[in-house]
């Protein structure tokens, strides 16, 4: 997998409809509980469609999911019932810590931006949430720090939420300490990715250690390694180190290494921006057509350039203008990211209009 593009953190943070929930608006665990009817675990048994049986109800996507309750923070939902919750919020066999609202039907509900989630990843919302009200069975193992670094023995998402909550507590430097004492396959994998993201969230902590396997990870053989590397160094670095390591990028044999490195440059600013803007711009005349692509897309990311610079950059290579192109995408981003500057570019002032009409259909 690609990190997301600018964090390499990874995603992982098991909302029941994950495309929803990254249209709603962030609430705080106080917040979700003070909004909800009922705060419970549960475990779902079953699932009903209520459209298969009556062609009058208009949403097909909501499925009635029966469950048995193990626990509640808030209200009391029942040893058993059921819930309203869109098709893809949950599965048979899965147990979740929902946020629901009652409803005058009976059935609880338990909408796109409620906060529910599976239970074993809930890690912050049983943090705060603490002790159960209601046990209607064994008791859960209480999330405590203990509880945290014992997560972070495992790999995958359960692992990755709880170094993100010993982050927000404040622990970088004992999770670079944690990272240190362990023996990491560098390799793709789940192992790598841990280290990668516990590294990512310790910060400038973690810069250090990074500089040390840097030496050993940027020789990599591996190209997937090196991808994941530079996403990394990307996301960590600043000034004069950075562009170190973005110039590095741009000279790598992997093509999205080098796209990845030329990305990273809207990250600079002052004096280390204009640096490597020199460097770039002395390239624009490249005859090779790899480089000047490469050096295209690395100025095109900049938010300094000159109105000569995004003539440049919009400069038609033979063959590869069309609309769509990589070529044609830069010049874009280069004018949207350089308007004033644009302004005073003769192609700069061609793409804006352009973009203007376009946009009045």
């Amino acid at each position: 997998m690609k990190f997301a593009v600018p964090v390499v953190l990874l995603v992982l943070l098991g909302y029941l409809e994950p495309g929803a929930a990254s249209m709603c608006v962030k609430r705080s665990v106080e917040e979700k509980f003070v909004k909800a009817d009922a705060v419970f675990s549960a475990s779902i048994v079953g699932v009903d469609d209520p459209c298969a049986d009556d062609s009058s109800i208009s949403n097909a996507d909501v499925l009635v999911f029966h469950y048995r309750a193990l626990h509640s923070w808030k209200g009391d939902p029942g040893a058993t019932g059921a819930f309203r919750a869109w098709r893809s919020s949950a599965s048979v066999g899965q147990t979740y810590l929902i946020f629901a609202l009652g409803r005058p039907d009976g059935f609880w509900s338990n909408g796109r931006c409620s906060g529910s989630e599976p239970f074993s990843l809930a890690l912050e919302q049983r943090l705060i949430l603490g002790k159960p009200t209601i046990v209607y069975a064994a008791l859960p193992e209480p999330v405590t720090l203990d509880y945290l670094w014992s997560a972070m023995e495992n790999t995958g998402a359960l692992a990755n939420h709880a170094a993100s909550l010993l982050a927000e507590l404040g622990l970088q430097e004992s999770l670079v300490a944690w990272a240190r004492g362990r023996e990491w396959e560098f390799s793709p994998g789940e192992s790598f990715e841990q280290l990668l993201n516990v590294l990512a969230l310790a910060g400038p902590a973690g810069m250090p250690f990074v500089r040390e396997l840097d030496s050993y990870l940027s020789k990599s053989k591996v190209p997937e390694v090196k991808e994941y590397w530079i996403d990394l160094l990307i996301y960590l670095g600043e000034g004069d180190e950075l562009v170190q390591w973005i110039w590095r990028g741009l000279a790598d044999q992997s093509e999205w290494v080098r796209y990845a490195a030329g990305r990273a440059t809207s990250k600079l600013t002052g004096e280390t921006a204009q640096q490597l803007m020199t460097l770039l711009e002395r390239e624009l005349s490249n005859t090779d057509y790899q480089r000047r692509k490469d050096v295209v897309n690395a100025l095109s990311h900049f938010f300094v350039l000159e109105p000569w610079t995004i003539d440049a950059v919009c400069e038609e290579p033979a063959g590869d203008y069309e609309s769509g192109s990589r070529f044609h995408r830069n010049c874009i981003h280069a004018v949207l990211n350089n308007r004033d500057a644009a302004l005073q570019s003769a192609t700069g002032k061609q793409v804006i209009a352009d973009l203007e009409n376009r946009n009045s259909w």
